[in-house]
This record gives C-alpha cells, structure tokens and sequence, in this order.
C-alpha cells in the first residue's frame, strides 16, 4: 500500500532547521523502525524556481514536506488504516512531536503517466518535483474527477517536454483524522531546474490548453502547488 503524507512545521519554527532535522534524524528512524517498509521518498520544499511561464496559480503552502511510503501489507484482510497505524503511525506520531509538526497521511493509489528517470539511493536526486494536492472542481464527484484527471495525463505528457516522471496518485482514504479533504496528488518530476524553468511547456498555446483543461476538472481556488527536491532514502 501507498501512503503520502504532507507535514507542516510548529508555528514560529525555521523552515530549513525543520527540513535537515527531518532528513538528518527523523527520516532515519522511519527507514530504520518502520516493519514491512518497502519503499521511501521525502520530497522536501526547498526550491523556488523562476518561472518563464508561471504556472497555475496556487493557494498558500502550508506544507515543508511529503513524503512517498510503501508499506507491505502482511494480508489481505487487513485495512489500510490497520496497517499504517500498526507500523509507521507510531513511529511518525512520536517523532514529529517533539517538534509540534502536524502530518495530513493519506492511502494513495498511483498512476504512472510517465517513467522515463531513475534515482539513486540517499543522495538528492538531481533535478526537481513539482507537487499539486488536488481537489475536485465543483460539479465533479470522485468518478467524473477521476476521470478527467486520467483524460488529462497523456496532453500533460504531450506538453510538459522538460518532465521525465508523472505520477497521479489518487486519494483513497484519509488515515489522519482532521486532514484537508484532498482527492489527488500529482508530483513531475524534472531532471533538472532548468527544464522546470524553461520547459514547463513546449508553447505559450499550450500552457493556455493545460491551465483549461485542469480547470475542468480541478478547483483552482484549492489547489497547492509547489516545488521540492526528492531523496529517495528506501
């Protein structure tokens, strides 16, 4: 099973100390006390791109982190829910509050649109992700929402020539109990900053048709967006 979680900083608190102490010790303890962990991404927000062609629009960012978790399930029987707080609930709820950090923990079901990069263990991947939880736009329910995001995969692909890796990840249930009522997170992946800047999208036209087509289906006002770089750390 897939789980994102979106984390936010204490109020008051430094947005770069918060990010090396989680890369530098909370992260560790994840890899090293979570059972049955099969795979493990932090995403951390940290790059501020200058944009040629802004993108959407974004409403404001609350988070400094998402991490991307796999977690083996040891039977069928057992929910997602179960699973999560058996193993990296525990573990994530003890160390994120010795910093008063708040976590917003979702089951995901992925669609890989694009995978066309691979990354290396530890190190910080080279390039950058741009990161948007969605919601749906109103009028949409979770079928028809679904369905436009899916129709809209292949024209971002199309349009998007500086990306190497889009995942749509689906939100299927929300762990955290108070969490934003999100339905999707899509995380592009650019191999490097420059392709983020300047090949966002391949023409000015198409970035009209992109920002259309999501509007279709997305709620704009709701959206946030924002840019991070990736550890693969598992």
């Amino acid at each position: 099973m897939k789980f994102i979680s979106l984390i936010s900083r204490a109020p008051g608190q430094d947005r770069a100390d918060f990010q090396q102490w989680f890369l530098r010790e909370h992260a560790p303890a994840i890899v090293k006390q979570v059972a049955r962990l099969g795979h493990y991404i932090v995403n951390v927000n940290d790059v501020s791109p200058n944009m040629g062609v802004a993108p959407l629009e974004s409403a404001p960012v609350p988070y400094d982190v998402v991490t991307e978790m796999w977690i083996d399930a040891p039977n069928a029987a057992q929910s997602a829910a179960e699973l999560y707080n058996a193993t990296a609930g525990p573990v994530i709820a003890q160390s994120l509050s010795s910093r008063s950090a708040a976590c917003h923990c979702y089951l995901v079901s992925e669609v890989v649109e694009k995978d066309q990069q691979s990354f290396a263990l530890v190190q910080r991947a080279p390039g950058v992700n741009l990161v948007s939880a969605i919601t749906w736009a109103t009028g949409k329910n979770d079928v028809t929402g679904r369905q436009g995001w899916r129709k809209h995969g292949p024209l971002a692909c199309r349009v998007h020539i500086g990306m190497t890796r889009y995942v749509q990840n689906y939100v299927e249930q929300v762990i955290t109990p108070g969490s934003p009522a999100y339905n999707g997170v899509a995380v592009l992946y650019f191999p490097a900053l420059q392709d983020l800047e300047q090949r966002l999208y391949d023409t000015p036209q198409n970035a009209e048709i992109i920002a259309a087509d999501v509007k279709s289906f997305v709620n704009l006002e709701k959206i946030v967006t924002f840019y991070t770089s990736q550890y693969s750390l598992k």
